[in-house]
């Protein structure tokens, strides 16, 4: 019993963790033999890839072409500058109605004779008013005159012959206005292109706000009239689209 007890305890004992990974090292092997017989797929482009550039005369011939109306910039949707219009607005015809209702109802001027203040002539009264007001209308009316010309979208109608400029009105409520011009009409006082930027028309040092104007010639009666278009908008064919802008608009100076 006992010799039988170590011939048992004698014989050779193979480790369990030994065979695991014998058979997980022959696994491993039969799939990297199965993945380099596989044959390799191709490699997708990366999303941050930079799109092939269209020559802006292709550009200018393809819109030259188009039966169909092409939109060429769309405004960034920023509201903030128009609500601060719209709010200096307001304030200013508040501010100086107040000092309009208050010269109507109780602006005095001292009397020689009696040496006591007197309520002022009714002509008086309402002359100084009215001024008062006009002056609170006319500040007011510049708030509201800047953000209607604005450009909120120009499309360029077939065969590129005339512009449609989408512009707001001086009251919010209001749909936007259309307004409709041959391209020879319109003109830019300076490029809009500037080669810096995400849509390359960033004049350096603005960090891409501000505006470029785009005159209205004299040619159709107008006189020192504009549409701002922002430089932080979207431009169609955003590659060359600025300089697509510019060739429309510059020549006609």
């Amino acid at each position: 019993m006992l010799s039988a007890f170590r011939l048992t305890t004698l014989r050779p004992w193979k480790p369990l963790s030994s065979s695991l990974l014998s058979s997980t090292a022959r696994s491993l092997r039969q799939v990297s033999t199965k993945i380099k017989a596989s044959p390799t797929p191709p490699l997708a482009p990366t999303a941050g890839a930079a799109a092939e550039r269209i020559p802006v005369w292709q550009m200018f011939s393809k819109l030259k072409n188009s039966t169909v109306p092409t939109m060429l910039y769309v405004a960034p949707d920023k509201k903030r500058g128009a609500v601060l219009c719209y709010v200096a607005a307001l304030l200013q015809l508040a501010f100086w109605g107040n000092i309009a209702t208050w010269v109507w109802f109780d602006y005095a001027e001292l009397d020689p004779e009696t040496n006591k203040y007197e309520l002022s002539s009714f002509e008086k009264r309402a002359a100084y008013a009215t001024g008062l007001g006009a002056v609170g209308l006319l500040v007011a009316s510049a708030f509201l005159y800047f953000p209607s010309r604005r450009i909120l979208t120009l499309t360029v109608t077939p065969n590129a012959r005339q512009v449609q400029l989408q512009t707001p009105r001086m009251l919010p409520f209001l749909t936007p206005r259309v307004r409709t011009y041959n391209i020879q009409d319109l003109y830019l006082q300076e490029p809009l292109w500037t080669g810096v930027g995400r849509n390359e028309c960033e004049v350096k040092g603005t960090a891409g706000m501000g505006f470029a104007v785009l005159w209205v010639s004299r040619r159709v009666g107008a006189r020192f009239q504009g549409f701002l278009l922002d430089r932080e908008g979207s431009f169609w064919e955003a590659d060359g689209g600025a300089k697509l802008v510019d060739k429309l608009f510059i020549a006609n100076k």
